[in-house]
């Protein structure tokens, strides 16, 4: 009878498959959060007594409220939103553990020494919306905006618990072939004058060749998908394609937002109004005309139509400027527009990170299938 295959190999295997799934597909979903969080502090300005603070706002984010440490304020807060009838209540909450009690932020008081000051927590700002240059008006005339921090701690417990996974597998993994190697050599051999050759399956000698045949090449696949994909989706700018979009005023054929020359911008019209054709749209700062190159094509990250904030909106093509500018997209019509980063590299990056998992998970299934195949063969 061959010995058979120890649990703690194919145990310590699917650890190590474990652990590649929960950093990427964990990592894949929380880069999107954490892109954002990683927005900088907002510092209410003082107009009239009232703090007004302009920021990129996500729905389903969080943003916490700082008030100066020095002040005392109400159990709750209005806050209203410019040009707008919409009022949000603030109140006083329990700090969250992934908010730093305090915050030293450079601040100009009115009145006072320009310097640095301590800010603590006072509450959390829900978003309802995705609208980018988002101006928030609070009856405090200081405070602070801060995205929440959450999604990098979510990230690093993700970090944490793929590399603990990898960890104990590894060291399952290894315990299980030395377990393996020292039970062949415990094995007794009984002397014989005349050796009796006999026919049967020759013992394991490590990994059969299936192991390396179905189980290697996916592996590799694999690797090459997430560094090829990760990098290519990169470099066409994938971190930028969560920024919120920027909705032009309904029905100026304009909309503005700050461009460079690195980064695409995919152009939308409302499907309800007039779709302007590209020959009509140009891109300037003030009024100083600026070099536009359209794609010919549409790129498959770009899809046809989008929907936000219940509007769909209809493509009308991808373009480049010539410099780092505070753009104006204008159409010179009555089309209601909308603007954001072209996601031509998402193909790129969710493909390859699509194409891992799937690898991944044929080489999880190719490998317990040998080794569940091995052990039944070894069985009397």
């Amino acid at each position: 009878m061959r010995p058979r295959r120890p649990v703690a190999t194919v145990a310590g295997g699917l650890l190590l498959v474990l652990s590649l799934l929960v950093c990427g597909v964990g990592g894949g979903f929380l880069l999107g959060p954490v892109s954002r969080s990683g927005q900088g502090i907002e510092l209410a300005s003082s107009i009239g007594g009232k703090g007004y603070s302009i920021f990129d706002m996500n729905e389903g984010d969080d943003y916490w409220i700082y008030q100066p440490a020095e002040q005392t304020w109400s159990e709750s807060i209005q806050c209203n939103i410019a040009d707008a009838p919409d009022t949000w209540t603030v109140r006083r909450g329990e700090r969250p553990v992934t908010a730093p009690e305090k915050i030293t932020h450079f601040d100009t008081r009115a009145g006072g020494k320009s310097g640095d000051y301590d800010f603590t927590y006072y509450g959390t700002l829900r978003g309802d919306r995705t609208k980018a240059f988002l101006s928030v008006e609070c009856g405090p005339a200081d405070f602070l905006v801060v995205p929440s921090r959450a999604p990098l701690w979510y990230l690093g417990a993700v970090a944490a618990t793929g590399t603990l996974l990898g960890l104990v597998g590894l060291a399952v993994l290894v315990t299980g072939l030395i377990l393996r190697r020292r039970r062949r050599a415990a094995v007794p051999v009984a002397p014989s004058a005349t050796p009796v050759r006999t026919p049967g399956p020759v013992p394991a000698r490590g990994p059969s060749r299936r192991m390396y045949m179905f189980v290697v090449p996916p592996v590799a696949v694999a690797l090459a998908a997430c560094l090829l994909g990760g990098l290519t989706g990169l470099s066409l700018g994938f971190a930028e394609t969560f920024d919120p979009p920027d909705i032009g005023t309904e029905g100026k054929g304009l909309v503005s937002r700050v461009m460079n020359t690195t980064t695409e911008y995919a152009l939308y019209a409302d499907e309800k109004g007039d779709i302007p054709s590209r020959d009509r749209c140009s891109v300037r700062e003030q009024k100083t005309p600026h070099v536009t190159r359209w794609r010919a094509d549409r790129p498959l990250g770009d899809p046809e139509t989008v929907t936000y904030n219940g509007t769909t909106y209809r493509y009308v093509g991808t373009l480049r400027v010539d410099a780092i500018i505070i753009g104006i997209v204008d159409c010179g019509d009555t089309s209601s527009l909308l603007l954001r980063p072209s996601r031509r590299s998402w193909p790129f990056f969710w493909g390859g990170v699509a194409v891992a998992t799937l690898a991944v998970t044929a080489a999880a299934t190719a490998g317990l299938l040998v080794a569940i195949r091995r052990r039944r063969a070894v069985t009397p």
